[in-house]
């Protein structure tokens, strides 16, 4: 077979088979070889020839000639960089088919072997997520933080005392106020946020002070509404740290109208200090 032969039958075999430029170089580089060498097949022919003489790096030389092999246009034996050469064998393209599929049979089974071997033991990608799955622990509801619960119901819908481990029982002190602090506006629902202001009060001054709080609270004129801007304290208000520490304090007892007021004018900045704009201290 000659070397326009060689050539059609590439083009041919290459309307059935997909190659790529790369592939398709190094083919008719080998062709070229083969020729120059008196149609020696097979032949020797160094890397670094084919590298420098189609512009391809090595290992793109090595995928190539894998691939060529595959497809059933050569075969190929490795060579030593020292000792020797790879030796290309040009393939009969007549023989196609014979060619393509013996090679093709040979990569299959050898990958086939290899994913089989590692996968035979490795559950299916459904039974991992079940697993997954099962290992999670239930995701419960997220929590507001001022999530409001009716005045004598603790977190876990039970009523009774707040599901706080080690602390006071807030839903005394709670009632406390209620009981004690008629001129001021009641509790009627227990936040969380009022739970963790009673317990820092408790925490900071103690039990007794904070029923001594609420009694000064519950004593005072000033804070039932008896003031320039006819303001009202309520539980939110003398719970928050400024505050609870002067009505713990005594800032707010009531006292002789000229001691407690002095002057108009001091009687106006009192006010102003006690009673912020909005009704609002912080």
């Amino acid at each position: 077979m000659n070397y326009i032969e060689l050539i059609n039958l590439f083009w041919q075999t290459r309307r059935r088979v997909r190659l790529s430029s790369v592939e398709a170089d190094l083919y008719f580089f080998l062709l070229q070889e083969c020729n120059t060498q008196n149609w020696e097949n097979p032949f020797e022919c160094p890397n670094g020839l084919i590298c420098v003489s189609i512009g391809m790096s090595e290992p793109t030389l090595i995928d190539a000639r894998n691939r060529l092999q595959q497809k059933g246009f050569i075969e190929f034996v490795k060579g030593n960089r020292r000792a020797q050469s790879p030796v290309y064998t040009l393939l009969n393209l007549n023989n196609f088919s014979k060619n393509f599929s013996k090679t093709f049979s040979k990569s299959f089974s050898k990958s086939f072997s290899k994913t089989h071997s590692k996968t035979a033991d490795t559950p299916l990608i459904g039974e991992k997520q079940k697993q997954k799955q099962k290992q999670k622990p239930p995701i419960s509801p997220p929590k507001s933080e001022d999530a409001e619960l009716p005045f004598g119901t603790s977190e876990n819908g039970n009523s009774g005392k707040p599901n706080i481990p080690g602390k006071p029982e807030i839903e005394e002190i709670v009632k406390f106020y209620n009981d004690t602090c008629k001129s001021l506006r009641p509790v009627k629902t227990l936040t969380d946020k009022r739970r963790e202001a009673v317990y820092a009060r408790l925490r900071e001054h103690g039990r007794e002070a904070v029923f001594d709080v609420i009694r000064a609270a519950g004593r005072s004129s000033f804070l039932a509404g008896q003031n320039t801007r006819e303001w009202t304290a309520d539980f939110d208000w003398i719970f928050r740290p400024v505050n609870f520490v002067k009505v713990l304090e005594g800032k707010y007892e009531n006292k002789e109208k000229s001691q407690q007021y002095g002057t108009e004018s001091n009687r106006q900045i009192n006010e102003r200090l006690a009673v912020p704009s909005h009704y609002e201290v912080f």
